[in-house]
């Protein structure tokens, strides 16, 4: 045998021996588990997850010091691995050592920065160290990382100890946001003196968790924002907007470029993309778009996401000429949303929500074979080429492409004309001052490690 199949045979038997001494343990076999994972250790001194199963044991056993001394050899023999460094700072935090617990998940984090429990637990150590200002932005990673932590401390499931973390976590966020959320409105009321901002207040003190959202329509649940008192719409017609000719004139141009990246099938990703093997791909409002995570039934060539994409762009002139004639939707880390959207034959994007009612989103039909649909609410429409379909978002819909052919449209972003200028610029400074926020603690995040 080969020393390479020898390896992999003795990492196969370990792997194997691993998850049986995680089994005895699970059915209360201690003395058994402690067997197994000595067995691994015999043959690989620095197994990772004998080394963690040991510390566990120990642990279980009130032999702290022993699991510390088993958890630091798991991170001498295993550098790269965040894990045990959780661990340890799970084990330090709990015995009082708040210093040592916060660079333990510090280096947790720049291993491994997503990480959502690590991050949860680096803010609860910062919090304990009086750095408030870096613990919000430690709360607020974890939050982006894993949204289910907004309301798991209402989950019985869960410890009462991990609940109350999580609550702490978001009374430090809400802090956080009704004083940035006060700052815009002290510039908006400065830049539109008289103007009405009692919409723009209600939004902001729903996102800050001081009134509950009320929705005015059974199927729209924006996940992120609500702007309070809009119209119930979901369809908007062509004829409401004076740049829909515009658009709909240049289609033969738009779709002469979009031949030629059809041509060169270059640029093209999944939509839903980046999302770990075996990994949930849930979205910010809850849906599982596990079904098309990394998939190629639903493709995507993006001009703009929040920020020109250049190379694209300049694929695309034509394209970008007539985009940037349009009042699109702006608003740092957010929109617009620019893109050519493919379906293949066969495709359903999943009834779902939209992050805020505060944008419309537009689609240009261009290749449409036929049974292909999109609903919004409770109605369904069906693109034509060289037509524009406007809908708000934030109401569930769904499309599906259920002909032979791909169907093929562009997608951007425009505002919802029931705003006003002055409601625009207030939600325009608060998503500037939040982008602010998060590129610094996301430089900090970077230079953790």
């Amino acid at each position: 045998m080969s020393e390479d199949s020898a390896n992999l045979e003795d990492a196969s038997r370990s792997s194997e021996l691993c998850r049986q001494a995680e089994e005895q343990l699970r059915s209360g076999q201690a003395q058994a588990a402690l067997q197994s994972y000595h067995a691994v250790l015999g043959s690989d001194a620095g197994h990772a997850g004998a080394l963690m199963g040991l510390a566990q044991l120990a642990l279980s056993e009130g032999d702290r010091t022993a699991a510390t001394v088993l958890l630091q050899k798991c991170i001498e023999a295993n550098k790269e691995l965040a894990e045990p460094w959780y661990r340890l700072g799970v084990l330090q935090w709990a015995d009082g050592q708040a210093p040592a617990a916060h660079d333990a998940f510090t280096r947790a984090v720049a291993l491994e920065p997503d990480l959502a429990r690590a991050w949860l637990k680096l803010g609860t150590v910062r919090l304990s160290l009086q750095d408030n200002g870096r613990a919000a932005e430690a709360f607020q990673q974890a939050l982006l990382l894993e949204p289910k932590l907004r309301v798991a401390d209402q989950d019985a499931r869960l410890p009462e100890s991990i609940r109350s973390e999580i609550r702490r976590a978001n009374q430090v966020l809400r802090q956080h946001y009704t004083s940035m959320l006060e700052q815009t409105l002290v510039r908006t009321r400065v830049h539109f003196p008289g103007q009405d901002l009692g919409r723009l207040e209600g939004a902001f003190r729903v996102l800050r968790g001081a009134e509950a959202k009320r929705y005015c329509h059974p199927l729209q649940r924006p996940a992120f924002l609500l702007f309070p008192d809009m119209p119930a719409r979901p369809w908007f017609e062509r004829e409401e907007f004076d740049w829909v000719a515009r658009v709909e004139a240049a289609t033969p141009r738009i779709r002469a470029e979009l031949n030629g990246l059809l041509a060169e099938r270059a640029g093209f990703q999944p939509y839903i993309r980046g999302v770990a093997p075996g990994k949930d791909a849930i979205s910010y409002s809850g849906e599982d778009f596990s079904s098309l995570a990394n998939s190629r039934s639903w493709n995507s060539f993006h001009l703009n996401n929040a920020g020109v994409i250049k190379e694209n762009a300049a694929r695309c002139p034509e394209t970008m000429s007539v985009l940037d004639s349009l009042p699109l939707a702006h608003a740092r880390d957010y929109m617009p949303e620019i893109f050519f959207s493919v379906l293949q034959p066969g495709a359903h994007i999943i009834p779902h929500y939209g992050q805020m009612n505060i944008r419309l989103t537009v689609h240009l039909g261009l290749i449409i074979p036929e049974n292909c649909g999109l609903r919004a609410g409770e109605e369904t429409r069906h693109w034509q080429e060289g037509r524009l379909l406007i809908f708000d978002d934030s109401f569930e819909h769904e499309a599906w492409n259920r002909g032979s052919s791909d169907r093929v449209v562009l997608i951007f972003e425009t505002w919802n004309p029931a705003l006003s200028e002055a409601e625009i610029a207030g939600l325009q400074d608060f998503f500037e001052t939040r982008g602010e926020w998060m590129a610094r603690f996301r430089k900090n995040a970077t230079a953790a490690g």
